[in-house]
């Protein structure tokens, strides 16, 4: 077999091999919102989809991780190119290709959710966040859970970003730019 007949055969088998796993990632875990999730399952996938985020694919889980963002989230941290940049940062950055989560109990009160999750980050230092969740009522996506917001905690904030918190104001930071008190 010639050079060139070898390569397109491994360069399709390579596609091949990528779309079954695109379509297997989209069977396991939701990648749009949907009104038969549970909020447990929208913080699910948003981590599933940051965990298995590509820059190479255009950062196509970061881009999932945006389409489960509530419309009000959208408006402050979207375009999705400022989103990306945002979830880049030092404060969201432990949350992609993250090795595990450890999920707290989801509180849900209402048409609002909220639940920490702690994560061990591609460096093996702890992060936790806290994701809040709220059942949309207009179209385009009416009974959908969708984030809100998600909040770095306290509790494993690297150093320099301690620092950064001891100035005097609210607690809180969430991924959607606002001051919120920390869980």
């Amino acid at each position: 077999m010639n050079k060139q007949v070898s390569l397109f055969l491994r360069v399709c088998c390579a596609w091949h091999a990528a779309a079954a796993a695109a379509l297997l990632f989209a069977a396991e875990h939701p990648t749009e919102p949907s009104a038969e999730l549970a909020p447990e399952e929208v913080v699910a996938a948003q981590l599933h989809a940051l965990r298995q985020n590509d820059p190479a694919n255009r950062d196509a889980g970061i881009r999932i991780a945006f389409r489960f963002a509530s419309p009000g989230n959208r408006q402050v941290t979207g375009p999705i190119e400022r989103f990306i940049a945002l979830v880049r940062n030092p404060l969201y950055a432990p949350m992609l290709n993250h090795r595990a989560a450890r999920f707290g109990e989801m509180t849900v009160a209402g048409g609002a959710a909220r639940q920490k999750v702690t994560l061990t980050a591609r460096n093996g230092a702890p992060a936790s966040y806290v994701f809040i969740l709220a059942r949309q009522d207009g179209a385009p996506c009416s009974g959908c859970w969708m984030t809100d917001a998600v909040i770095r905690s306290e509790n494993h904030l690297p150093a320099p970003l301690i620092a950064m918190r001891a100035a005097p104001g609210p607690a809180g930071i969430s991924l959607c730019g606002a001051r919120v008190p920390a869980p």
